[in-house]
């Protein structure tokens, strides 16, 4: 039997410009691989063989980073003497080109549950820097079952800046497929996921249409239609169809990338809509395989469960049973969502409950409360800062902040910071005037941090640096490099003395500011989101990706136990007086313990989405009555001790929403 490697080859899948694909077996796995081969003795050209392998290399790393259920596995990349192949998933199945050959059309169930499956994969990789570039149906693979998985990300490239800039042959031809390109690709332009959601809404109009919205036989009129011209309605060419389908797609397919919807998944719901088709109903449909499972689950029901002796008990005796089974249930749903915690005293539901700027707003980022907590700046779906006011947290205005994903109040609350690609922009609180712009990063700022006083301002960003600005100056005062690590959060401790950051690599660091050195304090095992002092300083609190908390005693420089939080955590926060820690977590849920012992609250619940975004306020009236008693869980340490009653926790979400929670006293 013929190897590669290690690989024993059972057959040729198929193959293309840049080598061949095998059906091989792994020996030492014992499973079924696919094996995307090139050979750089096919070449003798010194410039291309490294072209080629330059691009295996970019496909093996960037879809190696990714691991969603609707993407191809990539397991790695190897060599065996002029072959170069990367080892990737087998997908038992086919791609989607046989489906839509002949002018063929999808019905719309079909095309919903598809398009949404590969949306929902482009998302991925878009908040993992990654575009794919090449999305059409020969690189959409569906499974046996049914289910998509993107494959071929061997032109994607790391949009970690923000956007990228084309990448082109030899031949000075814009790479990809030219019939599924946006228009900034065709022309070379800066991409970044908005020209993916362009090249599957081309997918989902030949879907329902069985024909290409921008065609021609000449390049150069395929590229003056999609640069110029708009396609046929899909009323005209599918008379079955809701006009309202042909806006959707017509939204995906603006010539602008800012005029398209802001991420894939809301191009798929908006198309599920306009095509009447429940979009949770069609990302759920049963595969053929789990049809056979449901209807062998009917035959057990039928055969095995409706024969049970306690079914031919008289209906007063099965009542009474069915009500014994039942009574548990309200009981426990009062415990847990009622006598535990407090209901939200106001939710705000973006268009449903709020008119005016914030029915518009996006996917929460981050939240920051004023000083007196009377004012709440919500940075949302890269969209105007919206900042809502006590007592009604309706929308007291908005900061137009371009792309912002950050925002924090500084001390005073007479300034409020904003951040986004690559500047950072500084607004008089009082009138919502931008009164500054500091520029200096190359990348998205990811965190911003004021110290006490309000004389220096922090920020971290993806370009592996943390910068230190004079506020009063609007000047830089030094810029601390972090070799190889994007950072991610960072925070001042209470007294200035020291920032805490967190790295894409999962390390925790302090750098004391007269002076010292950058400490590495410990590592998580998935990248730091969320960084939060006690207010006292002696604890550090990090969230990660790696599903804990963890906390840090400042005095000793030790580990304190970790907090597990069971999904992803995206933002974390301590209470004003110390005695509670906050973490928004991927499951809908704000996670809550008690301080400094670690013992888990009951979970706030309302959320229909991941929540990414948490803060506590501060409460002046709080703070003049508390006092500093010494923590003995912590050796050397003080914390703020007194009645928390009057503390609301904000919490941010992907659902698009913000909540405020009324906290319990303790």
């Amino acid at each position: 039997m013929e190897t590669i490697g290690k690989y024993q080859i059972i057959g040729e899948i198929g193959r293309g410009g840049m080598g061949r694909v095998y059906h091989a077996i792994d020996p030492v796995m014992k499973r079924s691989v696919a094996l995307k081969v090139t050979r750089w003795s096919d070449s003798d050209d010194a410039g291309e063989r490294k072209t080629r392998k330059k691009q295996l290399l970019r496909d093996a790393r960037n879809a190696g980073q990714l691991t969603h259920p609707n993407i191809v596995t990539v397991y790695g990349f190897e060599e065996d003497g002029d072959l170069a192949f990367i080892v990737m998933e087998l997908v038992e199945g086919t791609t989607m080109a046989p489906l839509l050959r002949g002018g063929a059309k999808l019905d719309a169930q079909r095309t919903v549950r598809y398009i949404a499956e590969a949306c929902g994969a482009l998302d991925y990789a878009h908040k993992n820097h990654i575009v794919h570039r090449d999305i059409k149906p020969e690189n959409i693979m569906l499974t046996k079952e049914g289910k998509v998985k993107i494959a071929d990300f061997g032109i994607s490239k790391s949009i970690r800046g923000g956007s990228l800039e084309a990448t082109r042959t030899q031949a000075g031809i814009v790479m990809g497929t030219l019939f599924y390109m946006s228009p900034e690709q065709v022309r070379g332009s800066a991409v970044d996921g908005r020209s993916d959601q362009f090249s599957i809404a081309v997918v989902a109009y030949q879907m329902l249409t069985g024909v290409l919205p921008f065609s021609a036989e000449e390049p150069t009129a395929i590229i003056f239609k999609i640069s110029f011209e708009e396609p046929k309605p899909l009323e005209l060419l599918n008379p079955g169809l809701d006009p309202a389908a042909g806006e959707v797609i017509r939204k995906a397919l603006s010539k602008k990338a800012e005029d398209r919807y802001h991420t894939c998944t809301e191009f798929a719901e908006a198309l599920a809509k306009s095509l009447g088709v429940s979009y949770s109903a069609a990302i759920a449909a049963n595969p053929p395989m789990a049809r056979r499972v449901r209807l062998a689950a009917a035959r057990f029901w039928r055969e095995s469960i409706l024969r049970l002796p306690i079914l031919r008990l008289p209906m007063p005796v099965k009542a009474l049973l069915v009500l014994m089974l039942l009574l548990p249930a309200p009981a426990w749903w009062w415990f847990r969502h009622v006598s535990q915690i407090h209901r939200p005293p106001v939710a705000i539901e973006g268009a449903s409950a709020i008119a005016g700027p914030l029915a518009e707003a996006g996917e929460v980022d981050s939240l920051s409360f004023a000083p007196d907590g009377s004012e709440l700046a919500v940075a949302a779906g890269r969209r105007p800062i919206q900042l809502l006011r006590a007592p009604d947290w309706r929308p007291g205005g908005s900061l137009d902040a371009g792309a912002a994903i950050v925002a924090a109040f500084a001390h005073s609350g007479n300034l409020l910071a904003t951040a986004e690609k690559p500047s950072i922009r500084l607004w008089n609180a009082a009138d919502a005037k931008q009164v500054a712009v500091l520029t200096g990063h190359t990348d998205w700022v990811t965190g911003l941090s004021f110290s006490p006083g309000d004389g220096v301002l922090a920020s971290g960003s993806d370009d592996q640096t943390v910068r230190f600005w004079d506020v009063p100056g609007r000047a830089e005062i030094a810029a601390l490099r972090i070799t190889d690590v994007a950072v991610t959060s960072l925070a001042f401790s209470p007294d200035g003395a020291t920032l805490a950051f967190g790295g894409r690599d999962g390390s925790v660091r302090l750098k004391v500011l007269k002076g010292g050195a950058v400490q590495i304090l410990g590592r998580h095992e998935g990248p730091v989101t969320s960084l939060a002092f006690s207010p006292d300083g002696a604890f550090l609190a990090s969230g990660s990706e790696d599903q804990t908390v963890r906390l840090w005693n400042l005095t000793s420089a030790s580990q304190l136990p970790v907090l597990r939080a069971g999904k992803p955590v995206r933002s974390v926060a301590v209470s004003p007086g110390g005695t509670r820690l906050a973490a928004g977590t991927d499951d809908a849920g704000v996670r809550l313990w008690r301080l400094p012992d670690g013992k888990a609250l009951p979970s706030l619940v309302g959320h229909r989405g991941p929540v990414t975004a948490v803060a506590f306020t501060r409460d002046p009236a709080f703070t003049r009555s508390a006092a500093f008693t010494r923590n003995e869980a912590l050796p050397g340490s003080m914390v703020l001790t007194g009645n928390e009653s009057g503390v609301f926790l904000a919490s941010g979400s992907r659902d698009k929403t913000v909540r405020l929670w009324r906290l319990q006293k303790q």
